[in-house]
């Protein structure tokens, strides 16, 4: 299990995992380079990259939950990463998913593993992700988070 800081570098790890990923699409492993690209959505869907270090100020009394509700960031996947899980879909299980979330825990998450299947799901079969959708799952998820 891994211990995180306040100063952890989420997107620093998402961009390693999409690192990855690449390195295996060139290599033709497309499972290995959809567990990569799961493993940055789940990054990107924990909303860590973007409210980690606040949400740990919140923690220490820095930042009041007023302060945490208005600063919170919903996480969205871009374009490039919706595409290669689409290109990749035919190599995903279900199991994956809660592989991921059973190995890395993390800190702070405002997507549970249910909600990430349905998004993966969701992006699978449908052109748009419903960010608005999302953002207001995610937010619910973040205020409920805050002690």
């Amino acid at each position: 299990m891994s211990t995180y800081s306040a100063y952890t570098d989420f997107s620093q790890l998402k961009s390693d995992c999409l690192s990855s990923y690449s390195a295996y699409c060139q290599k033709n492993q497309p499972e290995n380079a959809l567990s990569q690209l799961l493993l940055a959505a789940y990054y990107e869907f924990s909303g860590c990259i973007d409210n980690y270090t606040a949400y740990c100020y919140g923690l220490q009394g820095i930042y009041s939950k007023k302060d945490l509700k208005a600063l919170f960031v919903p996480p969205c996947p871009d374009s490039e990463m919706i595409s290669g899980l689409r290109s990749l879909k035919g190599h995903y299980k279900l199991d994956m998913a809660d592989d991921i979330y059973k190995k890395y825990p993390l800190p702070l998450c405002v997507c549970t593993v249910e909600e990430y299947k349905q998004i993966l799901e969701e992006l699978f079969s449908e052109e748009v992700f419903q960010d608005k959708k999302w953002a207001n799952r995610f937010r619910e998820n973040y205020i409920k988070s805050i002690k």
